[in-house]
């Protein structure tokens, strides 16, 4: 639990090298126990054992208990605001990254979230959303990594490597058990069921030409009602979402066949060439017979 809770923070890390390991390992507090304050260069981060430990990253207290992930960032104080009367046990690693920034949820909805969803699309994602605090309901995969991370990082091995791509691997399995969590609690929710087999509609009639109006009548929704609902949800744009789809359909259909740029937008249900041409460029900064040049080959060489 953390108090005064605002909208989730993630930390966002490129995994095109793994994280930087410097030290880890596992606490256990006597009772009546606080955390020390300090300020360091590193992002340290701690997955609950056993108790509650209250600590505060700046003005935000949290309370990190089993099952618990609370990452603190570097150059910022932390400190235990209150002692824990009882012992307290927590794994904990302190690493480095590069080129990391914080983001909030609107962008991992954005980034992982919708994408995980929409089952035709392959997300060949290069870096990890881990919250900055979050709650996990199996801990099991991430503790038996943590057990093997300490394993590495403290035994005769050949390689130093080996517990920095440990460390990436912890990371990945907590971005991905967000990613599970976030669409169970869609499912779980009636009124969320329905919108995940509004989803699945869309994505299912992608290559027509839908709009807002379309998939208001087909859900039984007022359109500016349904627009105000998906930005909520999504947080992005239902026509930004549908376009979203389209152009990733479309960048698939330049790499894995031989219809012209005409054949395929229409083929994607856009009347117009230009638009979807101009649409393309405005998402993914090149034009669609820039894509297809640059990465034809590449493709075309993978099995």
């Amino acid at each position: 639990m953390k108090r005064g809770e605002n909208q989730m923070k993630f930390l966002k890390i490129p995994i095109d090298k793994p994280l930087t390991h410097v030290s880890s390992g596992h606490f256990v507090s006597p009772i009546n126990w606080s955390h020390s304050k300090r300020n360091i260069d590193s992002f340290v981060l701690i997955v609950g054992l056993q108790g509650t430990a209250y600590i505060q990253q700046d003005k935000e207290k949290y309370e990190v208990k089993p099952g618990n992930v609370l990452i603190l960032l570097p150059y910022t104080t932390h400190f235990g605001y209150e002692i824990s009367k009882e012992s307290v046990s927590y794994y904990w690693c302190h690493f480095y990254c590069k080129n990391s920034s914080i983001v909030d949820e609107s962008t991992f909805t954005k980034e992982l979230f919708v994408p995980k969803i929409e089952a035709s699309i392959h997300n060949d994602c290069n870096y990890v959303m881990v919250p900055i605090y979050s709650s996990y309901t199996n801990t099991d995969r991430i503790n038996i990594l943590f057990n093997q991370l300490l394993h590495v990082a403290y035994s005769d091995y050949y390689t130093s490597y080996g517990a920095s791509y440990l460390l990436t691997l912890i990371m990945m399995e907590l971005t991905q058990q967000t990613i599970s969590d976030h669409i169970q609690k869609l499912k779980d929710d009636e009124t969320n069921g329905k919108f995940i087999k509004m989803l699945e509609w869309i994505r299912i009639n992608i290559e027509n030409n839908i709009s807002v109006c379309d998939i208001a009548r087909e859900f039984n929704y007022n359109p500016d009602y349904l627009s105000r609902m998906f930005k909520q949800k999504i947080g992005i744009s239902l026509i930004k979402y549908i376009n979203s789809l389209k152009i990733t359909k479309a960048k698939k259909m330049l790499l894995c066949s031989d219809n012209s740029i005409k054949e395929i937008a229409y083929k994607l249900g856009f009347t117009d060439e230009k638009y979807f041409m101009k649409l393309f460029k405005k998402m993914e900064n090149i034009t669609p017979t820039q894509y297809r040049n640059a990465f034809f080959y590449t493709h075309m060489n993978n099995h």
